[in-house]
């Protein structure tokens, strides 16, 4: 550091010091700012007749955010994402005729969306103010840091084998159920229809086990060369549940493994990475030719909502809020007999589209404070301030629950705590695995960087 070769030239050089320093602490308050003033005008204008001009606003909002301000980045594409999955089902209804059973009419679309899409600019003005974009974002992002070098610190390659082995296990079980079936009725059936069928698809147990497991063995392969095995093994046990039509476990453990290795994928890296995640999106429309059932994992989930607000769901679906709450505990230990609110929704028999839930129609029964909007936002700020608060002691927490944070659209909040709690304590035991003589990391990776 150059140091001033006189008095004055110090204070100077001291006041450009505090200008600088003042500009950047008031970037992001202005920032902040503008975002409140932007949601509070948005929430304080939008009507059932006027979704598209405040819609895209935002959505402009949003994209700048996410696109030109990295230190806001990651809470843009949070809330880029909520927004999709409270406007989607209205947008293609209106423009390209999409509608599902129990074909609500284009007022009831319109008057749903609008209640959600104020849901989430209320949740958005909630973390702005008492937490702020910057402030998230940067607690994910060392959590990560922290996640994965815990992970590609793991000096023994017993779980790496292990888990691939696993993945094999149940990826040939699925393959043989898929034969029994017939590929070509697989291919030819409906979405979703035989992904009960298959192990991956009929138990959330299993998922937990197979996401988190997914998770850990991906950031080994990224932090560590490890081998052919790992990657095999998850493609034998994946590409059967994509083969059924079925993505929502692709996507949700997608999310958290992008989470964990933001910033540290190669450019080649990221392409395959990314052309893995473009056929997974468009999977559907590949399947049966229509390009907007690429769409449905953003429009199917609102559908539960709008058969609220057509009186076809009983108010006491699924359990009361509390109730639902027995989710996190085993069976044996649960008080009262409860079903997740997807499936309790889809056993009403009102549609066949799908096992999702929507927690915008969630709010809706819960109606804390008799408000949709305010039950929404103040359950979904509970989600971001445990995520914040946990990231200290438990990284691996925060990282997973911003993961399954962004694909929160399509959940519930017990559903989405209990993939949280469960899936970063799996992955949590797989980062602690002791060394083994019989099962030593490569000697190439002892004692090599981790990627940070």
């Amino acid at each position: 550091m150059i140091r001033p070769s006189n008095p004055v030239e110090a204070v100077v050089a001291n006041m450009n010091s505090r200008e600088m320093g003042d500009r950047q602490l008031l970037k992001p308050s202005v920032r902040r700012l503008v975002s409140l003033a932007v949601g509070l005008a948005s929430i304080s204008v939008l009507r059932p007749d006027n979704i598209e001009p405040v819609l895209l606003v935002w959505l402009l909002v949003l994209l700048t955010q996410v696109f030109f301000v990295p230190s806001r980045r990651l809470a843009g594409v949070l809330f880029l994402s909520l927004t999709l999955y409270a406007s989607t089902a209205y947008l293609a209804l209106k423009y390209a005729r999409q509608n599902f059973e129990p074909w609500p009419s284009l007022q009831v679309v319109q008057s749903v969306t609008a209640l959600d899409l104020r849901c989430v600019f209320l949740a958005v003005i909630l973390v702005e103010a008492v937490f702020g974009f910057e402030r998230l974002g940067a607690v994910v992002s060392r959590a990560s840091v922290t996640c994965r070098n815990s992970i590609g610190a793991v000096r023994s390659s017993l779980p790496d084998f292990a888990v691939s082995i696993l993945f094999l296990t149940i990826g040939i079980f699925d393959w043989l159920k898929i034969a029994s079936i017939g590929l070509g009725n697989v291919l030819g059936g409906e979405r979703r229809q035989y992904a009960t069928q298959l192990l991956l698809g009929g138990n959330h147990n299993v998922q937990v086990m197979v996401m988190a497991a997914t998770v850990f063995l991906v950031c080994r392969i990224v932090t560590r060369s490890i081998g052919p095995l790992p990657i095999l093994s998850l493609a034998v046990l994946w590409l059967p549940f994509l083969l059924v039509g079925s993505r929502k476990e692709a996507i949700t453990t997608g999310a958290i493994c992008i989470v964990m290795l933001g910033g540290l994928l190669s450019k080649r890296a990221l392409l395959v990475f990314g052309g893995f995640s473009a056929v997974v999106f468009l999977s559907p429309s590949l399947k049966s030719g229509n390009i907007y059932d690429s769409l449905h994992e953003f429009i199917l989930p609102q559908y539960m909502h709008f058969s609220m607000a057509m009186g076809l769901v009983p108010p006491d679906l699924g359990g009361t809020f509390l109730e639902r709450s027995q989710f996190l505990v085993p069976d044996i230990l649960r008080l009262t007999q409860i079903v997740d609110f997807g499936r309790a929704f889809y056993r009403l028999g009102i549609t066949g589209v799908g096992l999702g839930a929507s927690p915008f129609g969630e709010a809706q029964l819960n109606s804390f404070f008799h408000s949709t909007e305010l039950s929404f936002a103040f359950v979904f700020l509970i989600a971001v301030t445990m995520m914040i608060f946990l990231a200290r002691w438990a990284p691996v927490y925060s990282v997973v629950a911003f993961g399954l944070l962004i694909v929160f659209g399509r959940s519930d909040f017990w559903t989405y705590m209990f993939f949280v709690c469960y899936v970063s304590a799996v992955v949590f035991i797989l980062s602690k695995f002791p060394a083994s003589s019989k099962f030593p990391v490569h000697p190439l990776h002892r004692g090599g960087d981790i990627g940070t």
